[in-house]
């Protein structure tokens, strides 16, 4: 017996739905197929954003997605030449899955791991920040406490005492703090050397200072002080000439002092009696001036010894 489709009008059908033929309803069932398998694929690919930091899972859950999409059944069909049917497919898929059980659980337990040492180096750092700040108080304790025993003590023993003080310091504004007590403490250690007659000693201290601060006038100062002592004024003047350079007014009191302005006799001239001067040494000199009032008077200059 042979279904003829379509034999009863449509409007003269009591029952539309139930006689129809088998490649109507295979027809309306493959709609329904297809209809979920675009569902899954969107829930795969969706799943696959979740898990996108689990790669392996995510490559996985990707492939899912493309096996249930009509593009991946088209491309797998076209590259196996067989016909992939919804059974195949979902057993495929149902492998696929079960292989990213193992690979979500190893990777659970790998995101615990890092969790844990993650948290493990978080308390490590907080111990570590706690201990650094205790041992930064004690270190700037410390350092405050040599400063204020170095500007107590003699000179000498200040001076050999200022390579313990070096440890304690830890940044610039610091070095720079010990840098000026450095200073203060050898500029102290070579005057007290002087007064005990050690001026080789001193001049060591002076040579090390301005090696250090060379342009500091002070320094200058005090060993053109030391040169005018032991009598080596020309040292002296050119220790006071640096530092007047650099501003010192100490330096150009002593540099007056001890390099003084002289006068001495560059020339003389023939003085007429109108008050000027003539280089005319004969007869006839100063004749339109008044005459001679000095046929020898000295034309002074100032200079230094130094």
């Amino acid at each position: 017996m042979r279904y003829l489709k379509n034999l009863i009008a449509s409007e003269h059908k009591v029952l539309p739905d139930y006689f129809q033929s088998p490649e109507s309803k295979k027809s309306a069932k493959r709609g329904k197929i297809s209809l979920l398998f675009t569902f899954a694929s969107i829930l795969f690919f969706i799943g696959t954003i979740f898990c996108f930091h689990r790669f392996w899972v995510a490559v996985l859950l990707i492939l899912i997605g493309l096996l249930f999409t009509a593009m991946g059944k088209r491309w797998l069909e076209n590259k196996g030449r067989f016909h992939l049917t919804g059974k195949i497919r979902l057993s495929v898929a149902a492998g696929l899955f079960f292989l990213t059980l193992p690979l979500h659980a190893y990777y659970q337990q790998v995101e615990v791991v890092a969790a844990r040492n993650k948290e493990l180096i978080r308390l490590t750092q907080i111990k570590f920040t706690a201990d650094s700040l205790l041992s930064e108080n004690k270190r700037r304790d410390s350092l405050h406490f040599y400063i204020s025993k170095l500007r107590q003590l003699e000179p000498e023993s200040a001076f050999n005492s200022l390579k313990d003080i070096e440890k304690f310091c830890a940044d610039a504004r610091e070095m720079d703090t010990l840098k000026q007590l450095k200073k203060s403490v050898s500029r102290r250690h070579a005057s007290s050397l002087i007064s005990r007659q050690k001026g080789k000693q001193a001049l060591f201290v002076y040579e090390k200072l301005l090696s250090d601060f060379p342009n500091d006038a002070n320094v200058l100062y005090d060993r053109a002080n030391y040169y005018v002592k032991a009598g080596n004024v020309k040292a002296a003047v050119a220790d006071l000439t640096s530092a007047i350079n650099r501003g010192s007014t100490l330096a150009s009191k002593l540099y007056n002092k001890v390099n003084p302005m002289r006068r001495r006799v560059s020339y003389y001239v023939t003085r007429c009696c109108d008050g000027t001067t003539s280089n005319a040494k004969g007869r006839g000199a100063c004749s339109w001036h008044g005459g001679v009032c000095n046929w020898n008077e000295p034309v002074y200059e100032e200079y230094r010894k130094y």
